[in-house]
Protein backbone atom coordinates (compact mmCIF):
# COMPACT_ATOMS: atom_id res chain seq x y z
CA UNK A 1 0.00 0.00 0.00
CA UNK A 2 2.31 3.06 1.40
CA UNK A 3 5.30 0.45 1.48
CA UNK A 4 6.97 2.01 -1.80
CA UNK A 5 6.92 5.59 -2.63
CA UNK A 6 9.26 7.85 -5.06
CA UNK A 7 11.70 10.23 -3.52
CA UNK A 8 9.10 12.99 -4.48
CA UNK A 9 6.87 10.74 -2.01
CA UNK A 10 9.59 10.15 0.65
CA UNK A 11 10.32 13.96 0.47
CA UNK A 12 6.48 14.80 1.36
CA UNK A 13 6.12 12.47 4.09
CA UNK A 14 9.16 13.61 5.77
CA UNK A 15 8.46 17.61 5.98
CA UNK A 16 4.74 16.62 7.27
CA UNK A 17 5.75 13.68 9.82
CA UNK A 18 9.67 15.13 11.07
CA UNK A 19 9.55 17.87 13.52
CA UNK A 20 10.86 20.90 12.38
CA UNK A 21 14.35 21.30 12.56
CA UNK A 22 15.02 17.35 12.95
CA UNK A 23 18.26 16.06 11.46
CA UNK A 24 16.48 13.48 8.92
CA UNK A 25 18.94 11.30 6.85
CA UNK A 26 18.06 9.20 3.30
CA UNK A 27 20.29 6.10 3.71
CA UNK A 28 19.61 2.27 1.96
CA UNK A 29 19.98 -0.80 2.30
CA UNK A 30 23.07 -3.29 0.60
CA UNK A 31 21.83 -6.54 2.22
CA UNK A 32 19.24 -9.17 2.28
CA UNK A 33 18.77 -8.95 6.12
CA UNK A 34 15.54 -7.03 5.99
CA UNK A 35 13.75 -8.63 2.85
CA UNK A 36 10.80 -8.64 2.27
CA UNK A 37 9.77 -5.57 4.32
CA UNK A 38 13.08 -3.59 2.56
CA UNK A 39 14.85 -5.19 -0.32
CA UNK A 40 18.21 -4.80 -1.58
CA UNK A 41 19.32 -1.40 -2.33
CA UNK A 42 15.64 0.19 -0.76
CA UNK A 43 16.23 3.91 0.45
CA UNK A 44 14.53 4.62 3.56
CA UNK A 45 14.27 7.94 5.79
CA UNK A 46 16.12 7.83 9.26
CA UNK A 47 14.48 10.25 11.75
CA UNK A 48 15.28 10.75 15.53
CA UNK A 49 14.16 7.86 17.44
CA UNK A 50 12.10 9.03 20.03
CA UNK A 51 11.21 6.31 22.56
CA UNK A 52 11.81 2.99 21.19
CA UNK A 53 9.31 0.05 21.18
CA UNK A 54 9.52 -3.52 19.97
CA UNK A 55 8.60 -3.98 16.46
CA UNK A 56 10.31 -0.51 15.13
CA UNK A 57 12.93 -0.43 12.62
CA UNK A 58 16.23 1.24 14.01
CA UNK A 59 19.12 2.03 12.69
CA UNK A 60 22.42 1.11 14.67
CA UNK A 61 26.13 1.07 14.91
CA UNK A 62 27.64 -2.26 15.51
CA UNK A 63 31.27 -2.33 16.47
CA UNK A 64 31.04 -6.21 15.80
CA UNK A 65 30.39 -5.31 12.41
CA UNK A 66 31.90 -1.92 12.04
CA UNK A 67 29.30 -0.20 10.47
CA UNK A 68 25.15 0.46 10.69
CA UNK A 69 22.67 -1.97 10.60
CA UNK A 70 19.16 -1.69 10.26
CA UNK A 71 16.72 -4.48 12.08
CA UNK A 72 14.00 -4.49 13.79
CA UNK A 73 13.60 -4.29 17.51
CA UNK A 74 12.03 -7.37 18.82
CA UNK A 75 12.73 -7.01 22.53
CA UNK A 76 14.85 -5.31 25.18
CA UNK A 77 17.19 -6.51 27.52
CA UNK A 78 18.80 -5.11 31.03
CA UNK A 79 17.88 -1.58 29.48
CA UNK A 80 19.27 -2.55 25.96
CA UNK A 81 17.53 -4.16 22.98
CA UNK A 82 17.10 -7.10 21.16
CA UNK A 83 17.55 -7.29 17.47
CA UNK A 84 16.72 -9.15 14.55
CA UNK A 85 16.60 -8.70 10.25
CA UNK A 86 13.27 -9.62 9.12
CA UNK A 87 15.12 -12.75 6.72
CA UNK A 88 17.22 -14.13 9.68
CA UNK A 89 15.80 -16.55 11.68
CA UNK A 90 17.28 -16.04 14.95
CA UNK A 91 18.04 -12.84 16.91
CA UNK A 92 21.33 -10.81 16.00
CA UNK A 93 22.20 -11.42 20.04
CA UNK A 94 21.57 -15.14 19.94
CA UNK A 95 24.08 -15.06 16.80
CA UNK A 96 26.49 -13.82 19.32
CA UNK A 97 26.03 -9.65 18.97
CA UNK A 98 25.61 -7.49 21.89
CA UNK A 99 22.80 -5.87 22.79
CA UNK A 100 22.20 -2.94 21.44
CA UNK A 101 22.52 0.10 23.49
CA UNK A 102 20.18 3.70 23.25
CA UNK A 103 23.43 5.40 22.57
CA UNK A 104 24.22 3.04 19.35
CA UNK A 105 20.84 4.29 17.89
CA UNK A 106 21.41 6.44 15.18
CA UNK A 107 17.48 6.78 14.33
CA UNK A 108 14.48 5.17 13.19
CA UNK A 109 12.93 4.23 10.09
CA UNK A 110 10.04 6.82 9.35
CA UNK A 111 7.07 4.41 8.66
CA UNK A 112 3.38 5.06 8.00
CA UNK A 113 0.50 2.90 8.56
CA UNK A 114 3.21 0.02 10.25
CA UNK A 115 5.10 0.22 6.63
CA UNK A 116 8.68 2.10 6.09
CA UNK A 117 8.23 4.66 4.15
CA UNK A 118 10.82 3.78 1.21
CA UNK A 119 12.45 4.65 -2.25
CA UNK A 120 12.96 1.95 -4.25
CA UNK A 121 16.60 0.80 -5.96
CA UNK A 122 18.23 4.63 -4.53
Amino acid sequence: MLRRVGFVGALLAVLLIAPIGAPVQLSYVYSDSMEPTIDVDDGYVLVPAGEIETGEIITFWSDERDGYVTHRVVGQTDGAYVTKGDNIPTTDQAAGYAPVSRDQVRGSVLSLGGSPVLVPGL
